[in-house]
């Protein structure tokens, strides 16, 4: 089923892969939004706080000791009020080197989705191409055996044991070709008749592939069991950008897939 999204056609799994795609994003740039309202107002607080607390030191040593003195007494106010606002500016410090800790967790399990994301997406236009065109699993892989045939043929009308063949068989197919390397797919799409994809990309997706299972398979850091350092931010920009990195390839793959798919659904039989 291919649908046109107001723009150049597309088939419904490139639909629900961008809307999920589109969720992530938008996990993303709150993420990021959020860092950066803690950090402006720190920064602003900063550059209030430094002159003015050498300015009061400043001003305790040439005022008289006198208790009772008004501008000794205004002060000791303006003393206390900075020492509040210091607190507050460490407690937002605290909360902003936090969130530094916390968000290459969430960059790492937000691009282990965007993987499985993917393929859902492929499983489902394999799906979509073995319907339209069943001669593309011609292949030396058993997909099919003697049973299945026979207990098609004995729970099925006549009429009906064909599509439930090639149903069985499309999905099977299917999940044989997804447990290929991302290589190999877009060299059997390409195979098929897609036009070459972007050179770089088979390696790029196989980096990316492997970041996914290393994520899923290697026991994570505990969160919060370390005090935050200068380090969690080096780690934050690095995590951030490997994520954006990822995506970028990801699209890539799908948008050149589903062209070719869409391409493909509309020959002419």
């Amino acid at each position: 089923m291919v649908q046109d999204g107001g723009g150049s056609p597309r088939t419904e799994a490139r639909k629900i892969f961008e809307a999920q795609s589109d969720n992530i994003m938008y996990l993303l740039r709150a993420m990021l939004r959020d860092v950066e309202q803690l950090n402006a107002p720190i920064d602003s607080m900063q550059l209030v706080l430094e002159p003015t607390v050498t300015a009061v030191k400043s001003l305790r040593k040439n005022l008289p000791d006198a208790p009772e003195s008004e501008n000794s007494s205004a002060l000791a106010q303006t003393s206390a009020n900075i020492d509040a606002m210091h607190k507050a500016f460490d407690e937002l410090t605290s909360m902003v080197r936090a969130n530094m800790q916390v968000h290459p967790f969430l960059f790492d399990w937000m691009l282990a989705m965007m993987v499985t994301f993917a393929g859902a997406y492929l499983e489902s236009v394999l799906l979509l191409l073995t319907e339209a065109k069943p001669e593309m699993m011609a292949t030396k892989d058993k997909v099919i055996t003697g049973d299945d045939i026979i207990g098609i043929g004995a729970s099925n009308p006549t009429e009906e044991r064909w599509s439930k063949l090639i149903g069985i068989m499309g999905q099977r197919w299917a999940t044989q070709f997804l447990r290929e390397k991302p290589g190999q797919w877009i060299a059997r799409l390409e195979k098929f008749g897609a036009p070459k994809y972007r050179a770089g990309l088979a390696d790029e997706m196989k980096l990316i592939w492997d970041r996914r299972n290393a994520i899923v398979h290697a026991i994570p850091p505990a969160l919060g069991s370390d005090p935050a350092g200068p380090n969690d931010v080096a780690r934050f920009v690095q995590s951030k950008s490997g994520f954006i990195k990822a995506s970028e390839v990801i699209h890539t793959f799908v948008t050149s897939t589903d062209t070719f798919v869409v391409e493909l659904l509309h020959r002419p039989k």
